[in-house]
């Protein structure tokens, strides 16, 4: 039996039993929920954090000054297990720390403390480099992250946003993962987006200065309660059951799996699948299909992954008696925060073809639709800030004050609902 924690897996979907003799969609909530971190601090496993901060001119001011706070923040929460490296680069990259334990944090945080506004943003450079510092000391139980900060886009070196998402993949395949944390008005957040979620960590976006600590917390708060990592779910239908899509959006593998976010102790990622069924007989217990989950343990020394196997089963009942069975309203508020994700996305592709007419009746229709499937929950705290959170996207793009930074509030927004990490914007 493995030592390991492991996550519960529940199987919910929309209602507890399917209608016999006829064609259907069903929405079935997969939630996945990973025990809480029992064993003592000392026992997580060590960090090998590598920070690349942007010193561009742009940087200059109060956003590098806060940026240069978070970094000793995170060198603050660092111990003696743990390893850490610093870069910073404008159109020129500097190692200011190689990757070395956490011995002396003074000197590290007298490191940060020179790092002063420049020229221009060599971001793919500044990254690798960060890259190579933590490649260097690779802890093969430990967690190896890199955390991009920059306000600019690639303007130096190489800027071909292809190039950064098959190297941001191909270096979480490696071991070394990647968060990136995007600054004030003038980053290219699709490409960070892309490179974090393709890079195995969490893509952030810095509208304050102050905005700095929190994001910080959260994401070694993270780090800290991770418990597994290369993540994926394997859904296998049925004959005649057929997967339509998952609202997550998340992408496949080669093997057709959907990779997932790492998953962190004390924490629930629900992913939402709709699946289309056949005609189907009356009888108990119809299994509709299987689940495969499957995860790296952080702790692992075999180098094995984890398989937890669970199947999808309902009741097919007569339609009259399947008419009268209400809708579970945890699917239900999983659907509808989810198919948030997809508005967003649809609303930014509309902004982008200068239709911001109608991306609004898209966020609008959104709105409508969610607070009637939500009406029987409308005072729960989570979807009150749902809608809220909709009402002020909804004024945001009316009033079209600055649809830059409506837009990466909804690219970031929808990298955050997909993984179930609260965004700043809800209320």
């Amino acid at each position: 039996m493995s030592t390991h924690p492991i996550p519960a897996i529940e199987r919910i979907l929309v209602r507890s039993r399917v209608a016999a003799g006829t064609r259907q969609i069903v929405d079935l909530l997969v939630r996945i929920v990973t025990p809480e971190n029992d064993a003592p601090q000392a026992a997580r496993p060590p960090l090998n954090v590598g920070l690349a901060i942007d010193r561009s001119g742009s940087m200059s001011g109060s956003k590098l000054a806060q940026a240069c706070e978070a970094a000793r923040y995170c060198v603050r929460q660092l111990g003696s297990r743990d390893r850490v490296s610093i870069v910073d680069f404008d159109d020129e990259v500097r190692t200011l720390v190689h990757g070395r334990p956490v011995a002396d944090a003074a000197s590290i945080e007298q490191a940060i403390g020179s790092i002063e506004a420049g020229g221009s943003t060599a971001l793919f450079d500044g990254w690798t480099r960060c890259v190579d510092e933590v490649g260097s000391g690779l802890s093969k139980h430990g967690i190896n992250r890199v955390i991009l900060l920059t306000d600019g886009q690639a303007n130096v070196g190489v800027t071909d946003p292809r190039a950064f998402e098959h190297w941001a993949g191909l270096l979480a395949a490696r071991g070394v993962e990647t968060s990136t944390i995007g600054i004030g008005s003038d980053f290219a957040e699709d490409l960070l987006e892309a490179v974090a979620r393709l890079g195995g960590g969490t893509s952030w976006y810095v509208e304050t200065p102050e905005d700095f600590h929190r994001i910080f917390e959260h994401e070694f708060g993270r780090l800290a309660a991770q418990m597994g990592h290369r993540v994926s779910l394997g859904i296998e239908p049925e004959p005649g059951v057929r997967v339509v899509g998952v609202h997550n959006g998340f992408a496949t593998n080669s093997l057709g799996r959907f990779q997932l976010p790492n998953l962190v102790h004390g924490t629930t990622l629900d992913v939402v699948i709709r699946l289309e069924l056949p005609e189907l007989a009356e009888c108990k217990g119809r299994k509709l299909a299987s689940l495969r989950l499957a995860w790296m343990p952080q702790s692992n020394r075999t180098g094995r992954r984890l398989v937890l196997r669970k199947s999808v089963r309902a009741d097919v009942v007569s339609p009259e008696v399947a008419a009268g069975i209400p809708a579970d309203a945890r699917v239900v508020k999983a659907t509808e925060f989810l198919l948030g994700v997809g508005v967003r996305r649809r609303a930014i592709e509309l902004l982008d073809r200068g239709d911001v007419a109608g991306a609004i009746e898209v966020v609008r229709e959104a709105r409508q639709r969610a607070a009637e499937a939500l009406a029987a929950c409308a005072d729960e705290p989570d979807v009150v800030g749902h809608l809220a959170r909709l009402d002020d996207l909804l004024a945001e793009l009316a009033e079209r004050a600055d649809l830059v930074l409506s837009r990466k509030r909804m690219r970031n927004e929808t990298h955050l609902m997909a993984r179930s990490i609260p965004a700043k914007g809800w209320r």
